[in-house]
C-alpha cells in the first residue's frame, strides 16, 4: 500500500511538473510569437524605409541634372553675353578711333 501511495504521490508530482512545462512552453511560444510579429512589423519598416531611399536617391539624382543642365545654360548665356558686350565695346572703341581721327 506504501508503494502504491508513493507511486501516486510521484505521479502527481510529474504531473504536475509537466502542466508547468506545458505552460512554459506556452509562454515560450506566445513570446515567440510576438517577437516574430515584432520581426515582421521591423522587416516591412525596412522595406518601406528602403523603398524611400531609393525614391529620394532618384530625386537627387534627377534634381542633380537639372542643376547641372541649368548651370550650363547659364554658362552658356554668360558666355553668349560677354561675348556680345566684348563685340560692343570693340564696335564703340573703333567708332571712338574713327572720330578722334576726324
Amino acid at each position: 500500500r506504501q508503494l502504491v501511495e508513493t507511486h501516486e504521490h510521484d505521479l502527481v508530482a510529474h504531473h504536475a511538473n509537466y502542466e508547468t512545462v506545458i505552460r512554459d512552453l506556452d509562454a515560450q511560444r506566445k513570446e515567440n510569437d510576438e517577437l516574430h510579429h515584432s520581426l515582421d512589423e521591423y522587416r516591412n519598416l525596412l522595406v518601406s524605409l528602403k523603398g524611400q531611399l531609393s525614391s529620394q536617391q532618384t530625386a537627387m539624382e534627377t534634381a542633380d541634372r537639372e542643376h547641372q543642365s541649368i548651370m550650363a545654360s547659364l554658362q552658356q548665356i554668360y558666355e553668349t553675353r560677354e561675348k556680345s558686350l566684348r563685340t560692343e565695346a570693340d564696335r564703340t572703341a573703333l567708332l571712338g578711333r574713327e572720330q578722334l581721327q576726324r
